[in-house]
């Protein structure tokens, strides 16, 4: 397999990844749902920023393909 290929496939995993990372957050915003690690509630403000940074990752891998 040349390394062209390789790369071509490397980062359409990386888009399918990012891009379910982003709808699990999108999810989890509009359920509302609480995540509780330990102690600490994890505020709903941290899926806006998980879900930005995926979303704009999956942007930037499927336009380097």
């Amino acid at each position: 397999m040349a390394k062209k290929d390789q790369h071509y496939y490397i980062h359409r995993i990386a888009t399918a990844l990012f891009s379910f990372i982003t709808l699990v957050h999108a999810g989890r915003l509009m359920y509302k749902a609480p995540i509780t690690i330990g102690a600490w509630n994890i505020p709903l403000w941290f899926s806006v920023v998980g879900a930005l940074i995926a979303g704009s990752l999956a942007i930037l891998f499927y336009k380097t393909r």
